[in-house]
């Protein structure tokens, strides 16, 4: 019997975060963290889903249901939306948006309730440090 390749051959898209990096928390609309994307979404349920920009807000359509999403860096999503378009995946159980394509998948932090205030790096260094002392 031949035997299977369990990996294709093809390169794997590179996962990109987009919509940060001036903060350092991954809470929902803040950045991406890398662990949801890299390891656990190949085995997460997502659903087609288009984000539209309409004034200072944005709304996440999925099926008929609308959502009001909010994310810490509004110019850099409006950005997305203009380059990739409106359609996306949406992966609830992380609150992310991504825009696959065959070799990158664009991804972005929303949420669906109020934004909690921004953690710069240096904030964030002085909490990991307080942490750990």
């Amino acid at each position: 019997m031949p035997s299977i390749p369990r990996y294709s051959s093809a390169p794997a898209p590179k996962d990109v975060p987009r919509a940060g990096f001036t903060c350092v928390s991954y809470l929902p609309g803040h950045d991406v963290h890398y662990i949801p994307v890299l390891k656990l979404s190949a085995t997460r349920s997502h659903s087609r889903a288009q984000l539209e920009s309409s004034g200072k807000a944005f709304q996440l359509h999925i099926g008929d249901e609308a959502h009001v999403v909010q994310t810490h860096n509004p110019q850099a999503l409006r950005q997305m939306i203009e380059d990739f378009g409106g359609a996306c995946r949406w992966y609830p159980s992380f609150n992310y948006a991504c825009w696959p394509n065959r070799d990158v998948r664009h991804w972005v932090n929303l949420s669906l309730e109020e934004l909690t205030p921004c953690v710069s790096v240096e904030e964030g260094r002085l909490r990991e440090w307080e942490t750990w002392t």
